[in-house]
């Protein structure tokens, strides 16, 4: 476990440094969208870093049994963000493609807001918004290249369903992770987002460090080790290119992670 979490902080004190290289690099409409996932991917990271070790605030005592839920869904968006961060980096050099994914995020961001009521007072505004982009979506002479899935739904004027072209597997197969592997992760980590059945286990054993809840946090923290440093990877390519400045320790981890997620079990 004391090794587990030793890598983890490593890589995410590299992510760091990784961010602040990048701080003062010029980008346009994609790099930026690509940096603020990166930032997403480092704030759930430090997220983690504090449920590792809690500190009371605020007068709330900290908590004394770990929520292996809780880091579960947290690992999971790092994987989330990280592919969508390469998803929209795939379209770098085909900028057709690149102007149609940023339109379809913004349409999937800008119907999120809506339905959050976040543009309420907005009024007519949100509305005319929407409509724009539905039109300029319509006129693109790739519109065709939107998956069917997703392409069916918006002439019915329903709402998009995700923010990228692919589902989340096909962007892991994209990835070069292994399907299965990435399958069980996902399904695993997906069920503690809703605690079932493994969390509700926990707590009723009331057993916080018994080798069956410390063995599946190591697990998670090495998944989260993972994406984080595939993250990490593709956000400096995006920006710098040079992966060096991380150290040979950083990328050792890489090739570990990408060697064992690429594998079958």
């Amino acid at each position: 476990m004391k090794q587990s979490i030793g890598e983890f902080r490593s890589t995410l004190k590299a992510a760091l440094l990784a961010k602040e290289t990048a701080a003062n690099v010029s980008t346009d409409r994609l790099g930026s969208e690509v940096d603020a996932l990166y930032l997403r991917v480092i704030l759930a990271g430090l997220s983690i870093n504090q449920l590792l070790k809690p500190r009371p605030v605020a007068g709330i005592r900290a908590p004394s049994v770990p929520d292996p839920g809780s880091i579960a869904a947290i690992v999971r968006s790092i994987a989330e963000g990280y592919l969508m961060q390469l998803m929209l980096s795939e379209s770098r050099n085909d900028l057709d493609m690149r102007e149609l994914r940023l339109l379809w995020l913004d349409w999937h961001r800008a119907n999120e807001m809506e339905r959050a009521s976040v543009t309420t007072s907005a009024g007519p505004q949100s509305k005319l918004q929407l409509q724009k982009l539905r039109a300029r979506i319509t006129a693109h002479h790739r519109y065709s290249s939107i998956p069917e899935d997703l392409r069916k739904p918006f002439e019915k004027g329903k709402r998009p369903k995700r923010a990228t072209f692919e589902e989340v597997r096909e962007a892991a197969s994209k990835a070069g992770l292994n399907t299965d592997r990435f399958e069980f992760f996902y399904q695993l980590t997906s069920a503690q987002a809703h605690a079932e059945p493994f969390a509700v286990d926990v707590f009723k054993s009331q057993d916080p460090f018994s080798t069956k809840v410390t063995g599946y946090l190591s697990l998670l923290l090495k998944d989260a080790t993972a994406f984080i440093a595939f993250s990490t990877v593709q956000h400096l390519k995006e920006f710098t290119g040079d992966i060096d400045i991380l150290g040979g320790a950083f990328r050792k981890t890489l090739l570990t992670w990408r060697g064992v997620l690429s594998q079958p079990f």
